[in-house]
């Protein structure tokens, strides 16, 4: 049993992952293709706060709680590990020295950040009327002013 919730840790932790890297690849992506989606200001805030927790933990040296509990369960049977549970561990810990793996944290954070001023999320308010939406950057006046 224990094998088997440090597996569905370690598969949380690839799925954390995969959301921070895959949002970022279909930010960037957006912004070229113009996608209007990627402004969501829930999609862009949980994405930023993902990553600047996971550069925070590498600037002040903190383990990542799901690692730990990974660790927790799986117990000293690294060597013991279902195939699945080798893979899933391959792909959330290469064997990069930590120095460099805090670096690539630090870097995606900024490039993360950088696409948040460049192209920035957007917020929906309620128009006069009520009934629709308008986009608070839209600065253009739509009654007719004659």
């Amino acid at each position: 049993m224990n094998e088997f919730l440090a597996n569905v840790i370690v598969a949380i932790h690839l799925g954390y992952l995969l959301f921070v890297i895959g949002g970022m690849l279909a930010i960037v992506l957006g912004m070229v293709l113009r996608w209007q989606w990627i402004r969501n200001p829930w999609f862009r805030f949980t994405h930023m706060a993902m990553i600047l927790i996971v550069a925070f933990e590498a600037v002040i040296g903190f383990e990542c709680p799901l690692t730990t509990w990974e660790h927790a369960f799986r117990g000293e049977s690294f060597d013991s590990q279902t195939f699945v549970g080798k893979c899933l561990q391959w792909l959330m810990f290469p064997e990069i020295p930590e120095q460099y793996l805090n670096m690539i944290y630090y870097l995606f954070a900024a490039a993360v950040v950088a696409s948040f001023i460049i192209a920035p999320p957007r917020f929906r308010r309620k128009s006069l009327a009520g009934s629709r939406t308008t986009d608070c950057t839209d600065n253009t006046d739509s009654r007719n002013i004659a």
